[in-house]
């Protein structure tokens, strides 16, 4: 009976909690690699707005495999930011500004709630373990 337990116990720690965690870990990197994406549109934009853009702006643009082509934006005043489900909408700075802001804030949400998961899991996992070193350790009575 033991050893059906102590299994059972093996399967869900290797085969359910530990994946679930590797998910999750997965999950909050890919969060945290959306809060660097906002948080560098949001510097970017500040560089536009403080560098004189009358005669447009000369960028480089990365065209692939870290290959960089220099690009003219001659009115850098608009630009197209991506707001989910790969809709680009055409915003002023200013509300470019906001969307990533608000892109932040709701990612670090997202990020609490993810990190909330993996310590959960986590506590599992432990529990788990402590529960088959328990079960390791009881000997079987001989009658």
């Amino acid at each position: 009976m033991d050893g059906a337990k102590v299994g059972k116990y093996e399967h869900f720690l290797n085969d359910v909690l530990r994946v679930d965690l590797q998910k999750e870990v997965a999950n909050r990197d890919s969060i945290c690699e959306k809060i660097a994406i906002y948080s560098q549109l949001g510097q970017t934009i500040d560089c536009i707005t403080k560098v004189d853009t009358t005669d447009g702006l000369l960028t480089q643009v990365n065209i692939g495999s870290n290959f960089y082509v220099q690009a003219h934006v001659p009115d850098p005043s608009r630009i197209y930011v991506d707001v989910g489900l790969g809709l680009y909408v055409e915003l002023t700075l200013t509300e470019a500004k906001k969307v990533a802001e608000k892109k932040i804030e709701q990612k670090n949400k997202e990020l609490e709630a993810s990190s909330k998961r993996s310590v959960k899991i986590k506590a599992q996992i432990k529990f788990v373990v402590e529960a088959l070193k328990e079960l390791h350790t009881i000997q079987p009575s001989c009658d």
